[in-house]
């Protein structure tokens, strides 16, 4: 059995697998589901994926063993949040997957976030209006996305939704976000964007993270991601070895 799932009133279910590579084939297990699900009800998925070490595994998986599963014709990705960075900079969310899954991007829809030759005010407009205009499916003048591909960060953020960050409180759909921590701008979506999703998946790899799931487990609310509506969201989390705390 790969997993263990542990049922929460407060932030949904928790997916405890035993490795790295286990968390990625349950990850790419969940995302075709939902694809399937997605392109089976309205005819599109719409996907918005996060970077870093642990969402490149997971796209090298889907590029490696699921390129047949669904309509890859079918599915446009968006992007959580991207730094401020060239496109073809190592530390490039879009790159990333680009260079992950090849042949996946060449049959898909990509919606990239600008990060060239444009201000990150301007970049954040100008994506807050192809979110706008490309997912038809929208609640409260906001887009629905099928799915939001979220990790979270040893300070508790996600997306590029730091602690104390101005972009914590922005009303828009997609913010740019000056991280004073790392001196630079990131570009992404808000928790307006966030929190009107069909489903949210969470990936969380180390015990310092398990430790701040268990934080959010207990109410505390000290943690950016804790600002994620869970309930709302059908959210969905697989966690490394995690095991909930006594002390809650």
């Amino acid at each position: 059995m790969l997993s263990n799932i542990i049922p929460t009133s407060s932030i949904g279910n928790i997916e405890s697998v035993k490795s790295l590579e286990d968390l990625s084939t349950r990850v790419c297990e969940h995302i075709i589901s939902i694809a399937k699900t997605s392109i089976s009800n309205h005819d599109i998925f719409h996907f918005a994926i996060s970077g870093g070490n642990t969402p490149g595994k997971i796209f090298s998986l889907l590029e490696k063993k699921h390129i047949d599963c669904i309509d890859w014709t079918k599915v446009c990705f968006y992007w959580t949040d991207e730094r401020w960075v060239p496109h073809n900079h190592p530390d490039s969310n879009y790159k990333l997957a680009k260079d992950t899954m090849p042949n996946i991007f060449n049959r898909s829809h990509i919606h990239k976030i600008n990060t060239e030759s444009i201000l990150p005010k301007e970049s954040s407009s100008e994506y807050e209006k192809t979110l706008l205009e490309t997912i038809k499916n929208k609640k409260n003048n906001t887009p629905i996305f099928d799915l939001i591909l979220l990790g979270i960060g040893d300070d508790g953020h996600t997306a590029s939704l730091f602690p104390d960050s101005i972009g914590l409180d922005s009303q828009g759909l997609v913010t740019e976000n000056f991280i004073e921590t790392l001196s630079n701008w990131r570009i992404t979506l808000t928790f307006r964007s966030i929190n009107n999703a069909n489903n949210t998946l969470f990936i969380v790899n180390g015990l310092k993270k398990n430790h701040i799931v268990n934080t959010i487990l207990s109410g505390d609310q000290t943690y950016p991601i804790s600002y994620v509506d869970f309930k709302k969201t059908n959210a969905h989390w697989v966690i490394t070895n995690f095991k909930m705390e006594t002390s809650r």
